[in-house]
């Protein structure tokens, strides 16, 4: 599992491959699936690029629910990786310029 500071800060090799991308291949927009990438919204729009976030699932929910068949070590994970996925959810969708979502329950 990875150290939870990693579902929060900018990975130093990462956002210097999508800057040299963004030098050599100019964005009007972006669009970041889910997944933990909430905390690069904030690095497009820095470069005047606007930011559309898709929710293609209630992930937090999904988790809540998977933790039903769960004991345990396995049980205890999830409940953490639950956790981290609210806590993302609400730290750093509202940034997003725009969001796609498949249902209500999402949006």
């Amino acid at each position: 599992m990875k150290p939870v500071i990693l579902y929060y800060q900018r990975h130093p090799q990462l956002t210097r491959h999508l800057q040299a991308i963004l030098e050599e291949f100019p964005m009007d927009w972006v669009f970041l699936d889910y997944q933990f990438y909430g905390h690069y919204i904030r690095f497009f729009q820095e470069q005047g690029i606007p930011v559309i976030y898709g929710t293609h699932n209630a992930e937090a929910s999904m988790v809540l629910e998977e933790m039903r068949c769960l004991s345990g070590k396995d049980w205890w994970k999830k409940k953490l990786l639950y956790h981290l996925q609210k806590d993302h959810e609400a730290r750093y969708f509202p940034q997003a310029d725009a969001f796609i979502t498949v249902s209500k329950a999402d949006a």
